[in-house]
């Protein structure tokens, strides 16, 4: 390997080096790859947000209903203990906008992968998705407190402005 390194860094290199492999397994380690590649991509960005709306929706009917909410309080959440942390700081009637809220951050994070990087379709469609989920937040005040409601717009306003200067055209 290379000389004058130390034992433990000369294995260290050895357990890294990758060997030379025949193209057949090559081909193969790629289909892996791009396999879990697959699956990683239908988990994270699709998946989540799907389990999400799939687990309030199943949940709806005590969700939606102050009586059963309250009894499933008293209960101490059988039914609907999994699913708490997603509804936990909205208001009862708006018990699936955390699915909403997935949806736009799948939105805003997947322009950078769609649109060209040359163009400035990306920053305007940014803004555009920016301007239509402030004024979803803005008219139906979701969160439990208005000071949280107030706290949202002000920081997706604040997200469309930066979106904004990125059309400025630099000098």
């Amino acid at each position: 390997m290379v000389r004058g390194l130390p034992q433990i860094y000369q294995i260290y290199l050895r357990s890294i080096t990758v060997p030379r492999t025949r193209p057949a397994a090559r081909k193969l380690h790629r289909l892996i790859y791009l396999c879990s590649l697959m699956l990683q991509l239908f988990i994270y960005p699709i998946g989540i947000p799907a389990l999400y709306a799939a687990s309030l929706w199943r949940n709806r009917d005590i969700l939606s209903d102050d009586s059963k909410l309250q009894l499933e309080e008293t209960a101490g959440y059988p039914n609907i203990g999994h699913v708490r942390f997603l509804t936990a700081g909205y208001r009862r009637e708006f018990y699936w906008f955390e699915a909403l809220e997935c949806v736009r951050r799948l939105f805003l994070a997947s322009i950078v992968g769609i649109v060209s990087e040359d163009s400035a379709a990306s920053p305007v469609l940014g803004i555009l998705i920016g301007l239509i989920f402030i004024h979803v937040f803005t008219e139906l005040k979701p969160f439990q407190s208005i000071k949280d409601s107030r706290y949202s717009s002000t920081s997706k306003s604040s997200g469309d402005s930066v979106a904004q200067s990125c059309l400025v055209p630099v000098p």
